[in-house]
C-alpha cells in the first residue's frame, strides 16, 4: 500500500515492485523528453528571430511554447514522489530521479 514501507522478514525495506519502478521510470522519461522539446524550442526562436521580420513574428510563440514545456517538466518533477513513504522526490538538474529515497532510503535503480 502506498505511503507504508514494505519490509522483508529480516526488517530491511522491501526493493520496488516492477509496476512502481515503471511508474517512476516513465516520468523521468517524460521529463527528458519535455527538456529536450523545450531546449530545442529555445534554439528555434533564437535561430527564427534572426531570420528578417516576418520570420521574427515567430520567435515569440516558440519562446513561450519552450517555457510552457519547460513548466510541466518542473510541475512533473515536484508532484513526483516515493512510492513508499510519498517523499517529494527533487532531483538534480537534467536528472529526475534521486538514486535513492531523502527518507527511506529505497533505491531507484535505472531501466535496464
Amino acid at each position: 500500500m502506498p505511503g507504508e514501507a514494505q519490509q522483508t522478514p529480516t526488517g530491511a525495506a522491501a526493493p520496488l515492485t516492477r509496476a512502481e519502478l515503471e511508474q517512476l521510470w516513465r516520468r523521468e522519461h517524460w521529463m527528458s523528453w519535455l527538456q529536450i522539446a523545450a531546449m530545442a524550442g529555445f534554439l528555434l526562436a533564437a535561430v527564427v528571430s534572426q531570420r528578417g521580420a516576418a520570420a521574427a513574428a515567430l520567435a515569440s510563440p516558440l519562446l513561450v511554447g519552450a517555457v510552457a514545456l519547460l513548466g510541466v517538466g518542473a510541475v512533473l518533477q515536484v508532484l513526483t514522489r516515493c512510492p513508499r513513504c510519498l517523499t517529494p522526490l527533487r532531483g538534480k538538474i537534467l536528472r529526475m530521479l534521486p538514486d535513492k529515497c531523502p527518507r527511506c532510503g529505497i533505491d531507484f535503480p535505472r531501466k535496464p
